[in-house]
């Protein structure tokens, strides 16, 4: 038994995505695009803008995780399916260009078993500044 349970961590240590800096990936020239699609993975950030020109596709298992005391303003467009793309304990705000805003980018899941408070409430605050003021639960 110890035999498989090592195995198993071994795998999970090895199929482990590391993080990058956010900013190691957006650059100036990449910004100055209209838009990227970021790859699987977790992306670190502090204080940083996506610019409203800008479209930021996210891939499946794609995060952005917005470090404490830190705020991410999203002044562009956002395409992802409805799977968790934020996270942290930072802020994410902005005059989003989107016509919709999911709680699931917050890590909602619907479940009637999970509680979704926070994630309602940081979907909620977003859709407050974007382009059309829209939630959808």
């Amino acid at each position: 038994m110890k035999f498989f349970a090592r195995i198993i961590i071994i795998l999970a240590v090895v199929n482990a995505v590391p993080a990058a800096e956010l900013s190691s990936v957006l650059t100036a020239d990449v910004l100055a695009k209209r838009s990227f699609e970021l790859p699987q993975g977790v992306y670190t950030t502090g204080n940083f803008t996506i610019p409203k020109h800008f479209t930021l596709e996210f891939a499946p298992g794609a995060v952005i995780s917005v470090n404490k005391d830190a705020v991410l303003t999203v002044d562009g467009t956002i395409q992802s399916s409805l799977q968790k793309i934020f996270a942290g304990d930072g802020k994410v705000t902005g005059k989003l260009q989107n016509t919709t805003v999911y709680p699931e980018w917050f890590g909602a899941l619907g479940d009637d078993k999970s509680d979704d408070t926070a994630a309602l409430q940081q979907a909620a605050s977003l859709a407050s500044s974007s382009y059309a003021r829209h939630l959808t639960i």
